[in-house]
């Protein structure tokens, strides 16, 4: 082993070292000349010139002899360029994780307990070796067998040792390492249901793999196992043992403060880009860029019910997200979303006694509806980012992995709004997130999703499975670091300023409500139109006004024996089995603030096609109509709808909140351009309206949204004159306006150094 040693450690004396000759980085043409040696310190290459070849004693030749064996044992072999620079700050990264934990309790017959845990993290590095971390983190539990939920906060301190720095060497951007870890901390677990709440001590050991993304992040795998006191499940009054054991695995996020890349591995980064990217400097390239983003998606939803006839089209909802993330590397990042879900739950059949049916149209069938709303963070992973000579954030197609946890209320309806119920749940989702690129900094996606919860209720747990499939919109936020600067000429100034203004639409498309509601057939075909003008102030912002009327049109079945009053004042009572078809229209009106995405969110582009906006702002509903056409209520009729009564409620006013998106896309040089425009409305209601049916998405008792989703048309009001006489007078008025900035920056520079340049004055 010693000689096997001796003999590599002679072979990496051999390499011939020369300094390259001072060359421009930047020329593309003398970049692969570039030596990465001449970024070492005198260190490195003191380490990289010993030899063991020509001494029994494993001596260096010249006057600085060293013993390279002793070398070898007593410090760690650096590759050319990878230097560790010591200090607590300098080498402190904060991180977060999450995992799955199973508690085997020592108790007889005791059901093992799995917990979801998210751990938040910071630690340094206190040498090439040695590692500390402290985590902070909370996680969440079920016993199905006593039909507790546990909520349990956790704190953990670990060392880690570097096995592979150990016995390889030090490398900053290795593409793995693997870390021994052993740790101590404690749980406060709260058992609720039971109102008992227990601390636990515990030990705990594993390993880490940490996986280089980029020169600030890293991602982490933890798989471990533990040893803690017997209250860290609901079993510690029968564990005579006194102990449990546990074991898991946590995936975690790693980011450094600073850029762990020596000098000699940022230039090898560079030179295998500049092929593709010739242009591109380390501190400005593409391949590093940690951009934020946005996005918004809607779909369809669908949910697994218990019912084993209730088919997959027929638990069909939709679902609307909204979310904001970051990219830590090119392969690791996060996303915080706000999201709501709409689908049947089940259906309960009501057959007849044999020729008897059960109501006047034979067998009825009633279907539950849930609205799941909430929020959930979760970590993306994009493999396509490892691959660093070919990596940008604008690439024409693209995809990444999710996983991720979620907190929300989940809420059951039955026939009417007070026939419902609403509970707290956790879930857990992934899924796969793909992208193709429209606009420079503007992404299209598809997003399959599969999400799982599970809420308490009746001292049971329940769960439900949930699919989804949305298509949205990404708007990456270039930073101005990274902002590509397009001067602009007299004409296209001038452009600018005139497209600046006035647009009109007009457009039209469907409402996106809740059938919470039992629905009996189908009613009328539901509808939105809407228009609308918008006035740009500048780059970025403007304002928007808008007008929209909402038809829809329901078969629903209202409380048993409800009173409802005609408009020429007489009662009317819905009988027994309260049927009807239910036509209502809305007017909405909204003045809400708009801004450009695209401008804000990535600078202004004048080749960019696609533009998108987004607004938000108060607004109102007007009630214009509401009228119930009722169903007969005899078997001998033919279960049509008769035309009276009828009502018709008007004058209900209701105010709220407006926000949406509005993506356009040009259509010639004549100021047309279509657009889709998602929106939505929440208006406040009285709930004795809810009762009578606005088939909304309640958010709380007296908060409900309204959905759409419209296409349209829109017209840029003004017309740019590019003749003669005018494109000349526009050149001279910006010649004359450039001239006169240039001689007053002159004389502010003169007053302003007019002392300085006298005493030099003197001095001559």
């Amino acid at each position: 082993m010693v000689a096997l040693t001796a003999l590599l450690l002679g072979l990496q004396s051999n390499d011939s070292i020369k300094a390259a000759p001072a060359i421009n980085p930047l020329d593309p043409s003398t970049l692969k000349a570039i030596d990465p040696l001449d970024t070492l310190d005198e260190e490195d290459l003191q380490a990289m010139r010993d030899t063991i070849k020509m001494s029994r004693k494993n001596l260096a030749r010249g006057t600085n002899a060293v013993n390279a064996l002793d070398y070898s044992v007593r410090d760690f072999y650096k590759p050319k360029g990878y230097q560790f620079y010591k200090g607590i700050i300098q080498n402190l990264y904060y991180g977060v994780s999450a995992g799955y934990q199973q508690i085997l309790p020592q108790a007889e017959l005791a059901p093992k307990l799995n917990l979801i845990q998210v751990m938040g993290q910071v630690g340094t590095r206190l040498n090439k070796l040695n590692s500390l971390r402290l985590s902070l983190g909370a996680g969440w539990g079920y016993n199905y067998q006593r039909g507790l939920r546990l909520a349990r906060f956790s704190g953990r301190f670990d060392y880690m040792h570097d096995i592979t720095t150990h016995f390889e060497g030090y490398n900053s951007s290795r593409w793995l390492d693997v870390q021994a870890l052993v740790g101590i901390g404690g749980d406060y677990t709260f058992f609720n249901g039971t109102g008992k709440k227990k601390f636990a001590p515990e030990a705990h050991t594993g390993a880490q793999l940490k996986i280089f993304t980029g020169p600030h992040a890293y991602l982490n795998v933890e798989p471990y196992i533990g040893i803690g006191g017997p209250q860290m499940d609901y079993e510690y009054l029968r564990n005579w043992r006194g102990f449990d054991l546990f074991y898991g695995v946590n995936v975690g996020y790693e980011f450094s403060l600073n850029d762990n890349l020596s000098k000699a591995a940022r230039v090898k980064f560079m030179l295998s880009r500049l092929e593709k990217f010739p242009e591109e400097t380390y501190e400005t390239n593409e391949l590093w860029r940690r951009p934020w983003f946005v996005e918004f998606a809607g779909g369809l939803n669908w949910t697994e019910t218990a019912i084993k006839d209730l088919s997959f089209t027929s638990s069909t909802g939709h679902t609307t997200t909204i979310s904001i993330g970051k990219w830590w590397s090119p392969v690791l990042g996060f996303r915080f979303s706000g999201f709501t879900q709409i689908a049947k739950r089940e259906e309960i059949k009501y057959e007849g006694l044999g020729n008897v049916p059960v109501g006047p149209y034979g067998d009825m069938t009633e279907t539950f509806n849930t609205h799941y709303m909430g929020i959930r963070a979760e970590a993306l992973f994009n493999p396509f980012g490892f691959f660093y000579k070919s990596f940008s954030w604008n690439q024409p197609f693209g995809g990444y992995a999710f996983f991720g946890i979620g907190y929300g209320t989940l809420s059951k309806y039955k026939r009417t709004f007070i026939e419902k119920y609403r509970v707290g749940t956790e879930s857990y989702s992934f899924g796969a997130h793909f992208y193709g690129y429209i606009n420079p900094d503007l992404q299209l996606f598809i997003e399959p999703r599969y999400s799982h919860s599970v809420y308490r209720q009746n001292e049971e747990i329940h769960d439900m499975n949930h699919m989804s499939l949305n298509l949205g919109l990404t708007v990456m936020v270039r930073s101005p670091h990274y902002r590509p600067v397009e001067e602009m000429d007299a004409v296209q100034h001038y452009t600018y300023k005139v497209n600046k203004g006035v647009r009109v639409g007009v457009g039209g498309g469907i409402p996106m409500l809740s059938r919470r509601y039992s629905d009996w057939g189908a009613g009328d075909f539901e509808w939105n139109l809407q228009g609308w003008f918008d006035y740009t102030f500048n780059t970025y912002l403007g304002i928007r006004g808008s007008m929209n009327l909402m038809n829809t049109s329901r078969n629903e079945l209202l409380p048993y024996n409800a009173h409802y009053r005609r408009e020429d004042g007489s009662m009317w009572s819905t009988g027994r089995n309260g049927l009807v078809k239910v036509n209502r229209r809305n007017v909405f009106g909204a003045l809400t603030a708009e801004a450009n995405l695209m401008n804000l969110c990535a600078g202004r582009m004048n080749k960019r096609k696609f533009e998108l906006h987004a607004y938000v702002g108060p607004a109102f509903m007007w009630l214009a109509s509401q009228e119930y056409s009722v169903a007969t209520s005899e078997p001998a009729f033919d279960g049509g709808y008769n035309s009276s009564p009828q009502f018709d409620d008007t004058d209900h006013w209701y105010i709220g909140v407006n926000g949406g998106f509005k993506l356009a896309y040009p259509i010639g040089k004549k100021g047309v351009s279509v657009f889709f425009n998602p929106e939505v409305y929440f208006m406040a209601q009285n709930e004795m309206y809810d009762i009578r049916g606005f088939n909304t998405v309640s958010i709380t008792d007296k908060l409900h949204l309204y959905e759409s989703l419209n296409f349209g048309v829109q017209y840029k009001i003004g017309k740019l004159r590019r003749d003669p006489k005018t494109v000349k007078a526009i050149h001279d008025r910006h010649d004359n306006r450039y001239r006169s900035r240039q001689l007053r920056a002159v004389e502010k520079y003169n007053a302003k150094y007019a002392k300085r340049i006298a005493k030099q004055h003197k001095k001559r």
